[in-house]
């Protein structure tokens, strides 16, 4: 429903108001931006609402506040509510009930009274919230109760067109917030995850009840987890294809540390967070579809998982995957709460799917059980060729010299993301460092600021030769290995693999801890 208000300044010797329209859904926070907006406010000092009448009665005692200054009010013994998270139509039910809205408290005290008009159906066409109506301008910031200003608007009809045109721009800089490719098949992701949130399938599963969505178009499989058993974050994570499940199975056999979890993951999360909370960015998007949401973990985030990138928001390929998976989520929760039973994929390699089909002309999913036995053995393991010059490995062919030392080896992701401009997605700097491993010194270290190639790799090893001025052993992991192995092989150097390289971890925690 839209609300239609008639908000009064009666501060300034002369009553100074505007009408405006918005909806029902909107939050006191987006009651206060619009006031901020349509009196030209700047939004530099403390504001509050308190409820004067609701449905019909008079009301006292009941305050909504800035979540951050609201925990600060030690003298209020009403009752007191965050903005953010209070709708207009939890306390505007009917036609003139009231709320009083005071800016720059302690000081100028500018007082509004906000009193609902009208309650009535959306306009098609019409984007709210607008200005319909507006009599003076509003005094200068910090101006004070001065008397004789004059505050008439020679045209009042060009006032509403600039109030509007104000409240469009507000709105344009909100929608800004918003990364542009993350703006398609929203409406209904939105309102798939609130139906999903309202079903509370964590209640009865886990994150070890996994099943797969095929993907209709790319074929791909979508691992499934819902999360939220153990009351710490509530929602659905999926995990892309090979790469995904590879990082998956480590989840469920607790094998993997955090950093490869967290830097190497393909994987869509969806997580309900509590309002305040949210990035901007977030909020913005669910304001923009309108789609109402309110509670304690029940606003919808969503985030993409990418290797060597930072969490970012989903672009509209993602956002396509997460309403497919979404629909059959729901389904799948649903037969299962009502006694369908699934494989233990942690226990057998078979899992549960709805993979879709094709019937006269329409797209529909069915029941199967896929059998995950060589899903992975099918990967070429790829060839790695030399990439660096002969020049170059003739050069250290003359250092011969074999050395009594033991070098541990790697490239790691360093744990601050990093971005040259500030819409565009961050990624993680990645470090080649090489650690002598009796004396814990480090040898040599250089930064990347893109996920390494062979060629990279293989330079690297060489520079950190060229610094020892000889060939040690070196240790390094099987990954690191592979692709050093041909500049290896050439110069006959010695290779140990290990799953984990002690130094080379104590030696980024300590980094880590002195970047805090």
């Amino acid at each position: 429903m839209i609300y239609e208000f008639k908000i009064t300044l009666n501060e300034a010797g002369i009553p100074i108001w505007r009408t405006i329209q918005m909806d029902s859904n909107a939050t006191c926070h987006d009651l206060h931006r619009v006031i901020q907006v349509v009196f030209d406010w700047d939004n530099y000092h403390l504001h509050s609402f308190s409820v004067q009448r609701s449905n019909g009665r008079r009301m006292k005692g009941v305050k909504i506040e800035p979540r951050s200054e609201s925990g600060e009010n030690y003298f209020w013994d009403g009752e007191m509510y965050d903005e953010d998270q209070v709708q207009l139509s939890d306390w505007f039910k009917m036609p003139h009930d009231k709320m009083r809205y005071t800016y720059d408290d302690f000081v100028d005290d500018w007082r509004h009274d906000v009193v609902l008009s009208k309650i009535m159906q959306p306009e098609k066409g019409v984007l709210y919230p607008r200005c319909i109506g507006a009599e003076y301008v509003t005094p200068e910031e910090d101006s004070g109760f001065q008397e004789e200003i004059d505050l008439d608007h020679p045209h009042p009809e060009v006032q509403v067109k600039e109030i509007n045109d104000n409240i469009h721009k507000f709105l344009s800089d909100m929608l800004a917030e918003v990364p542009i490719d993350i703006k398609n098949h929203w409406e209904e992701v939105l309102s798939k995850a609130k139906r999903f949130h309202r079903l509370n399938p964590w209640k009865w599963m886990d994150d070890r009840h996994i099943f797969v969505v095929v993907d209709p178009i790319t074929k791909e499989k979508l691992f499934c987890s819902i999360l939220g058993a153990e009351a710490e974050t509530f929602g659905l994570a999926i995990y892309i294809g090979k790469d995904g499940f590879r990082i998956l199975e480590h989840i469920l056999d607790e094998s993997a540390d955090y950093d490869k979890i967290a830097m190497n993951q393909r994987c869509l999360l969806l997580s309900f967070e509590d309002r305040q909370d949210l990035d901007k960015a977030d909020y913005a998007l669910i304001k923009t579809y309108g789609i109402p949401f309110r509670g304690k973990k029940a606003w919808p985030q969503f985030r993409s998982f990418v290797p060597g990138y930072a969490p970012w928001f989903l672009d509209d390929e993602e956002s396509r995957m997460m309403s497919i998976v979404l629909e059959q989520a729901i389904q799948v929760c649903m037969d299962i709460h009502d006694g369908m039973q699934v494989p233990d994929l942690s226990e057998e390699s078979k899992v549960f799917a709805r993979v879709p089909q094709s019937q006269e002309g329409k797209m529909t999913f069915e029941n199967q059980v896929l059998d995950l036995d060589g899903y992975l053995a099918d990967d070429v393991q790829e060839e790695i060729e030399l990439a660096v010059s002969e020049l170059g490995l003739k050069r250290m062919k003359k250092l011969k010299r074999k050395l009594p030392v033991n070098l541990e080896f790697s490239f790691k992701y360093m744990r601050f993301p990093v971005a040259e401009n500030q819409h565009e997605r961050p990624f993680f700097p990645i470090m080649a460092i090489a650690l002598d491993h009796d004396s814990g010194m480090a040898v040599y270290q250089n930064m990347f600021e893109k996920i390494p190639d062979p060629v990279d790799y293989q330079e690297e090893l060489l520079n950190t030769l060229q610094q020892l001025g000889g060939l040690p052993r070196i240790i390094t992991n099987k990954k690191t290995a592979q692709l050093i192995s041909p500049v290896a092989e050439k110069l006959n150097l010695d290779v140990i693999v290990l799953d984990r390289l002690p130094l080379v971890s104590e030696f980024m925690d300590q980094m880590h801890h002195y970047m805090l």
